[in-house]
């Protein structure tokens, strides 16, 4: 059936996290997670799932995401290291308690377990065990053919254009770009596009509204269905509230410029290593 071939698609990943699991661990294994892929019981394909899922939300929190060279990898610094391991505690906590487990002796038929703690008070074996999963996602994907690209975000600012941007991929070849952009403006639009179709970058949509109304209407219509054509080829989007000390000029034009250069200012501030361009 169709969700079948699906599911093997998006189980790629969760196999590679348990057979790297049964390689370490060996006859060290919890029994009942040490079987094959195909006879693994369906709590444990779900907990290595969770465990795949999360990936991606481990790499954007570093400044990262998944590239398709597993000989372009970069390494985690010591910091980043031991921040996502504490983010991957707090994912197995969650994804714990979310089934009904609780903080006591480790006892699996009574779904009780003595680190349902925060990661500061785990001793340092447990936490790294954490390191040693944050370690691994480089193995992890480099068994996929994949690997880990460092980002560079960049918000536009309305003055930004095509040039600029093949000007800032030039001068760091080894960094992948992704820009934030509401796509208000056409030269914005014709660079992102121009940069995509490149393979040069992503591209994150920002939709933006002020006082209860979205900008983009703003627009006129073709204008406003090459913006929904480029949006459709982001990597994902946020939607971004101006906020009430912004003010719009009267006239639609402007008021689209002052928004563009209002947004990229909030994103750089907010966007965890974003700057302004």
């Amino acid at each position: 059936a169709d969700g079948d071939v699906l599911r093997d698609a998006g189980d790629r990943l969760a196999r590679a996290i348990h057979e790297r699991y049964l390689a370490e661990y060996g006859a060290n294994a919890n029994p009942a997670a040490a079987k094959p892929w195909a006879e693994l019981g369906e709590q444990y394909r779900n907990a290595n799932r969770a465990q795949a899922d999360h990936i991606a939300a481990k790499l954007r929190l570093a400044e990262c995401s998944i590239g398709p060279d597993a000989a372009d990898t970069v390494p985690f610094t010591p910091r980043e290291i031991e921040h996502l391991a504490a983010i991957e505690h707090r994912r197995w906590m969650v994804e714990r308690l979310a089934t009904g487990w609780r903080l006591g002796p480790r006892v699996d038929r009574r779904r009780t377990h003595p680190n349902l703690i925060p990661f500061a008070a785990l001793d340092e074996d447990t936490k790294a065990k954490d390191r040693s999963t944050v370690h691994e996602i480089a193995g992890h994907l480099g068994a996929l053919g994949q690997g880990i690209r460092r980002d560079r975000r960049v918000a536009l600012r309305a003055s930004t254009g095509q040039a600029e941007l093949e000007a800032l991929a030039a001068t760091h070849p080894g960094d992948w770009i992704v820009i934030f952009s509401a796509g208000l403006l056409a030269g914005h639009r014709t660079a992102i596009r121009h940069l995509l179709d490149q393979g040069l970058a992503d591209f994150v949509a920002i939709p933006l509204c002020h006082d209860g109304l979205s900008l983009t209407d703003a627009l006129p219509g073709e204008a406003e269905r090459d913006l929904k054509d480029i949006t459709a080829r982001a990597r994902y989007s946020l939607l971004l509230d101006l906020g009430p000390n912004f003010d719009a000029p009267a006239d639609d034009a402007a008021a689209i410029i002052a928004a563009t250069d209002a947004a990229a200012t909030l994103l750089a501030a907010r966007v965890p290593g974003a700057e302004l361009l």
